[in-house]
């Protein structure tokens, strides 16, 4: 009898806080580590509040930004904003100027979604959400950096 009991309380606690939803469909928020890029450490780069969406919350993890990385420049991300973000036929991710939005959103939906009567296409088809957020995650790094050869401004800028 005490092995039934036990059985169910384990199934109980088991099926507590599980959703029909797979993990992969949801992005997985780590923010057991922070990183500096350009002395500043990453929770100071992206120090607003963060919304309870998971989707729109920045990565800071080193391996997150790392694989982020890995996908803006394995990607055709940096065919268009070039290596270092500076901008080409892209707009420049690295200066305070924006086309896209000045938050995580912003970014992440440009990625996701595309930007219509430009070149930027969609990627949420050929992207999981989780490599969307990692490839946002890593842009808000570059903010501040000096690429080699940047783009002019284009957009509005961000005052935050």
């Amino acid at each position: 009898m005490k092995k039934i009991i036990i059985f169910i309380a384990i199934i109980l606690l088991d099926s507590c806080g599980s959703s029909k939803t797979s993990t992969q469909d949801k992005p997985v928020v780590s923010n057991s580590e922070v990183i500096a890029v350009n002395n500043k450490p990453i929770s100071k780069i992206i120090e607003k509040p963060q919304p309870k969406d998971t989707l729109f919350v920045a990565l800071t993890n080193p391996s997150d930004i790392k694989k982020g990385k890995e996908l803006f420049n394995n990607n055709a991300c940096s065919a268009c904003h070039r290596t270092d973000a500076g901008g080409m036929i892209g707009p420049n991710l690295t200066d305070e100027y924006t086309i896209s939005g000045c938050d995580f959103e912003g970014i992440y939906t440009s990625i996701s979604k595309g930007k219509p009567n430009t070149g930027m296409q969609a990627y949420e088809k050929q992207l999981s959400k989780k490599e969307i957020q990692q490839i946002t995650s890593y842009i808000l790094t570059l903010k501040g950096t000096s690429p080699k050869e940047p783009k002019r401004p284009e957009g509005e800028r961000c005052t935050e």
